[in-house]
């Protein structure tokens, strides 16, 4: 789902990681990929904003590719998309990605 909040200083890679029942889940491992690099990171570092909610910086321009956990196939083709503020001014947007665990 892309996210235009003019109010972030830059685009995130926002991810929502809940269990079956739909419960946050804290401490899911998450590697993001582009073409010059990767980086691990985890839900649970936000608590203001929920157990099982986490957050990587984007570049304008590169795709990302996303895998939840170490048995999930990786989510691809991410990218910031540009929005438009009501002023009219361009900015690139974010993703959100709700990933919830079946059975």
């Amino acid at each position: 789902e892309a996210i235009c909040d003019h109010d972030l200083d830059a685009p995130l890679l926002q991810v929502q990681v809940d269990d079956a029942a739909g419960y946050p889940l804290p401490g899911v491992r998450l590697i993001v990929e582009w073409s010059s690099g990767h980086d691990i990171f985890a839900t649970g570092f936000y608590p203001e904003v929920g157990p099982g909610y986490a957050d990587f910086d984007m570049r304008p321009g590169e795709t990302y590719s996303l895998q939840v956990g170490s048995h999930t196939p990786a989510v691809r083709g991410l990218t910031s998309d540009q929005c438009r503020a009501e002023n009219g001014a361009v900015f690139d947007g974010s993703v959100f990605l709700r990933w919830q665990r079946t059975g």
